[in-house]
């Protein structure tokens, strides 16, 4: 079968709803995505490549409401395409290009102005996207919303080596981010039935959400801890953008230990078909 990106959709978790919200896809040749493990991504089994032999990956943003808060865990790619250049040859090795979260918002009845918190995983250009889309004088699409994340990652990427990085966030989504930022740390939780999970590795400060909705459930968003599903099954496998290779090794172990506890499963935002696949 040929991979298809994860369509709007929407889950029950107890108090809480969450619906994944499309802005677009990445495509990225296995080999570059994974230098040493790409004949396990393309395993046919999986599904996780295009009609070209890419791999294809879904990108957007999670909306989590209950009765008490709106909040989008990540941002998306915004209306940009980001080609990520190949060592060896002419032809890109990936490209990721989004444009369809505001649309996707709508879809649901929703404006930026009603989101009360952006939770980052990392700030990575593919989960910021949205943040301020446009040049450098662009007002905060999110007027309302503060922005958590952990001080590590905030740290990393205000360093100017950092912030050189074809990946790295432009300098308005940084500083927007930085005028209303909150910290997260490890455990805490920001608001009810969302709790930090660092999952360093991919980049230093990198963290997944454990979301419980108080009936004996709980899913974990992984952000980009995991890829692919193929990362699930075989979690000594590292992307070629995590940053820190054995501690995301790490890190992805721990991940499958917590989806082996009992009434937890795990949210992709990058996987294909589906984000929710245990759901």
């Amino acid at each position: 079968m040929t991979a298809q990106p994860a369509p709007a959709e929407v889950r029950r978790l107890g108090c809480l709803t969450l619906r994944y919200l499309p802005d677009g896809v990445i495509r990225a040749h296995p080999g570059h995505a994974y230098p040493q493990h790409a004949h396990l991504a393309q395993a046919p089994d999986l599904d996780l490549l295009d009609d070209r032999g890419r791999l294809l990956l879904s990108v957007g943003a999670l909306l989590v409401e209950s009765p008490d808060f709106r909040v989008l865990i990540d941002a998306g790619i915004g209306p940009r395409t980001i080609t990520t250049p190949s060592p060896d040859t002419a032809i890109p090795a990936g490209a990721m290009t989004g444009g369809e979260l505001l649309e996707s918002l709508a879809t649901v009845g929703l404006v930026p102005s009603d989101i009360d918190a952006v939770l980052l995983s990392h700030l990575h250009a593919d989960h910021v996207g949205w943040i301020t889309p446009g040049d450098a004088q662009e007002q905060a699409t999110f007027p309302n919303a503060e922005y958590l994340m952990g001080e590590d990652e905030f740290a990393f990427w205000g360093r100017a080596e950092n912030a050189s990085r074809l990946t790295a966030p432009t300098k308005r989504q940084y500083d927007v981010i930085g005028s209303r930022r909150r910290d997260l740390r490890n455990g805490e939780s920001p608001l009810p039935g969302i709790t930090a999970l660092p999952t360093p590795g991919h980049t230093p400060g990198h963290t997944s959400f454990i979301l419980d909705g108080g009936n004996g459930e709980r899913a974990i968003v992984i952000g980009d801890a995991m890829h692919t599903s193929a990362e699930v099954a075989h979690p000594d496998m590292c992307w070629t953008g995590d940053l820190d290779p054995q501690a995301a090794i790490a890190s992805r172990h721990a991940l499958v230990a917590e989806f082996a506890e009992p009434g937890t499963c795990a949210i992709g935002p990058h996987f294909t078909g589906t984000v929710f696949p245990d759901a």
